[in-house]
């Protein structure tokens, strides 16, 4: 959507096509922000789509549990994992979705086993030797894209599949990563 509010309805209209044998839950992002988050969460709702804003929500399969937390945007709102993870049971399995790795850094919850992020878009350009000059991250290369240590949990982050200002992608083709959990 970038910055345009226009957009937002059409976006979440074709994200309503999604389908996941488990669910399909969404964050905000700073873009979400720029659009109109009001309007984001509205339509996301319109078309059943939950936002997972400082939430979480538990996920059943069998006799099997997930807690996926979701965490406001770090740019333009107030990310709170301590909400997000209200709920979680002991010993129960947890994701935490985060538009931006860099909340990674200062979580201090170690029961989360992992973070799913975003933002960074692997930098767009990527040269040789030096990597990405341009990563939107205070940790810079760290969370460029990939599997990532954090200081208390693992963090995967998807170059995922737009781009920001300028619109090019060199060595760094977008991506929708497909991760298979197991216990």
């Amino acid at each position: 959507m970038h910055r345009e509010a226009r957009y937002v309805a059409a976006t979440a209209r074709e994200l309503a096509r999604l389908s996941a044998p488990l669910g399909v839950f969404s964050i905000l992002g700073n873009h979400d922000y720029y659009a109109g988050h009001a309007l984001t969460l509205a339509e996301l709702s319109k078309n059943n789509i939950p936002c997972l804003v400082n939430a979480g929500q538990r996920i059943t399969k069998g006799g099997d549990t997930l807690w996926l937390g979701g965490v406001d945007d770090l740019c333009r709102g107030h990310p709170r994992p301590a909400m997000a993870l209200q709920g979680a049971q002991s010993g129960e399995p947890i994701i935490l979705l985060s538009h931006s790795p860099d909340v990674a850094e200062t979580l201090d919850d170690a029961r989360v086993g992992l973070m799913l992020c975003g933002h960074t878009h692997g930098g767009q350009v990527r040269l040789p030797l030096i990597g990405s000059p341009i990563i939107p991250s205070r940790y810079g290369q760290k969370y460029a894209s990939g599997l990532v240590k954090a200081p208390k949990t693992n963090c995967f982050v998807t170059r995922g599949v737009g781009t920001i200002f300028p619109p090019v992608r060199i060595n760094c083709p977008p991506e929708i990563a497909l991760l298979t959990l197991t216990a």
